[in-house]
This record gives C-alpha cells, sequence and structure tokens, in this order.
C-alpha cells in the first residue's frame, strides 16, 4: 500500500494513519503499528475504520457543527461510531463494534 500511495503522489510517503476494525484489541492495533513500521512508515495514529469515515465527511464540510452516526458494514463485521464535530474539534462520542454481523451475515 505505502508503494502504491507513493505512485499515486509522485513523492515519498514517510508517516502514516492507520484505520483498523472498531474491534480490534490493543494487540491487534500494535501488531498493525508494527507493520506499519516494518513497511518503513513512521505511523502517528491507529483509529477505528468508522471514526475515520466520519473525519473524513467532517473535513468536507468544515465549516458545519454535526453529529455524525457511521455504520461500517464489512464483510464479516459491523461497526458504529458517533462523532460531534464542533469548532475544528472532533470528540469521538461512542464506538462499537459485532465482529460476527457484517456483510456476508446478512447475505445468509
Amino acid at each position: 500500500m505505502k508503494e502504491d500511495a507513493e505512485k499515486y503522489l509522485g513523492e515519498t510517503v514517510e508517516e502514516a494513519i492507520i484505520s483498523v476494525p472498531a474491534y480490534f484489541n490493543d494487540m491487534a492495533r500494535n501488531a498493525t503499528k508494527r507493520a506499519g513500521i516494518i513497511a518503513g512508515l513512521k505511523v502517528e495514529r491507529i483509529i477505528n475504520e468508522p471514526s475515520a469515515a466520519a473525519l473524513a465527511c467532517q473535513n468536507l464540510n468544515q465549516n458545519e457543527d454535526a453529529t455524525i452516526l457511521v455504520f461500517d458494514f464489512g464483510g464479516g463485521t459491523l461497526d458504529v461510531s458517533l462523532v460531534e464535530c464542533f469548532d475544528n474539534i472532533i470528540e469521538i462520542l461512542a464506538v462499537s463494534g459485532d465482529n460476527q454481523l457484517g456483510g456476508q451475515d446478512f447475505d445468509d
């Protein structure tokens, strides 16, 4: 992914913020961070995927205060984040997930 990002941007990528499923525990987050370091990245932060989506949404609407509820249906997971955005502050109010409920479960 680092190489793909560098090709797309046309420059070297040295730092990263990595998103992970909401249900990842500390061990999984640390393993993800170590993988980023092995790839040659300075991992600035590990954040939940639905939180990352809320941050991106707020970035599009920078001048507006908002409370955002993000549902992230993965292949086998459901993650939810409640995010409040105001005065250039983004506060994650709640994060939860169910790693036994997701896209395939709904198909079944």
